[in-house]
């Protein structure tokens, strides 16, 4: 079983893929359950982020976790985000604070309505994370201490001793492994921290890098990667157990 804990399906600048697309790649590297957001949400157009949503759970056929990605002109339209919501059943809520910064810090208004509405679906709150202002693990902490009873899923775990040392102080978080070095996740296993990671491929953002690459190829040699260093038990977790938990999944997914 392999679960994808970080995936997209949609726009993203001049690639796009579609429902019928990510269902085929996904069978192809042997997918058992994703966690997906809409990369069409950088446009905007929530209409099309439904379809293809909704689309992707008939085609798939395996278990979806649809993620709402919210932006702030969505969190502070009422009528466009009910709507959302009463179309998908959503079971997490993402922000990318990379792509609007200054309408999003740990402390400002959109990032509590950001908690409140993954609360009120008693869902996670992923979050983009990286070098960039208001994206560091370490801005993000006094949110995660606010909150103790909300799970938060850091994106990328980027900076990764940033993402460690708020680890280490707030329980309620976990990283994806989302374009993360190898040697990373045995670090955050080492450390005793392998029940709170969850693997994620980022596809199809990889054809944005490199356009030639076959993206199966690619995948199946980086799974085995990392079978070869970490232990089948950590393994499991990474890519199943740890998924189920957090997303809440109940029941078998054969």
């Amino acid at each position: 079983m392999l679960c994808d804990a970080h995936i997209h399906v949609g726009q993203f600048y001049d690639i796009y893929t579609s429902p019928e697309d990510l269902s085929v790649f996904l069978k192809e590297i042997g997918v058992d359950a994703i966690a997906v957001s809409s990369t069409t949400t950088c446009e905007e157009n929530y209409n099309k982020v439904e379809k293809e949503i909704e689309s992707l759970i008939k085609v798939f056929g395996k278990v979806t976790i649809p993620i709402l990605w919210v932006t702030p002109a969505l969190l502070n339209n009422e009528t466009k985000l009910i709507k959302m919501l009463n179309h998908v059943d959503w079971k997490c809520i993402k922000v990318h604070p990379q792509l609007c910064p200054d309408e999003w810090d740990a402390s400002n208004c959109n990032f509590k309505k950001a908690v409140e509405l993954s609360k009120e679906l008693k869902a996670p709150l992923m979050i983009h994370t990286g070098v960039v202002r208001n994206c560091h693990p370490c801005q993000l902490q006094p949110l995660f201490s606010k909150y103790p009873e909300q799970s938060f899923i850091m994106a990328h775990g980027r900076p990764i001793e940033e993402a460690i040392s708020v680890m280490k102080e707030c329980p309620n978080t976990y990283v994806d492994t989302a374009f993360m070095p190898i040697p990373y996740i045995a670090k955050l296993i080492k450390l005793g921290l392998s029940n709170r990671i969850l693997w994620g491929s980022d596809y199809p953002i990889i054809k944005f890098h490199d356009p030639n690459v076959n993206t199966c190829l690619y995948y199946n040699n980086l799974i085995d990667e990392l079978k070869h260093h970490i232990t089948h038990s950590d393994y499991i977790k990474i890519t199943q157990t740890n998924f189920l938990d957090v997303f809440n999944v109940i029941g078998d997914l054969y």
